[in-house]
């Protein structure tokens, strides 16, 4: 669809919402624009190794009977 068919399509729909979901439509277009703003990448961190599991878990990865 078009972007012209898509904006008046919205903004039909926008006009027959009832106005208690106005707030979660700005809500919603506001997550849009924040996603589409993040421009650092997420780091990568190493894996882990025993010893770091070991003290995440507390020592649960081989339980001793």
């Amino acid at each position: 669809m078009p972007d012209l068919e898509l904006r008046q399509k919205i903004e039909q729909q926008l006009a027959q919402l009832p106005p208690d979901q106005l707030p979660l439509v700005s809500e919603f277009l506001d997550s849009l624009q924040n996603k589409g703003s993040m421009s650092r990448p997420l780091r990568r961190l190493p894996p882990l190794n025993e010893a770091g599991k070991q003290q995440i878990l507390g020592n649960n990865l081989n339980p001793k009977n």
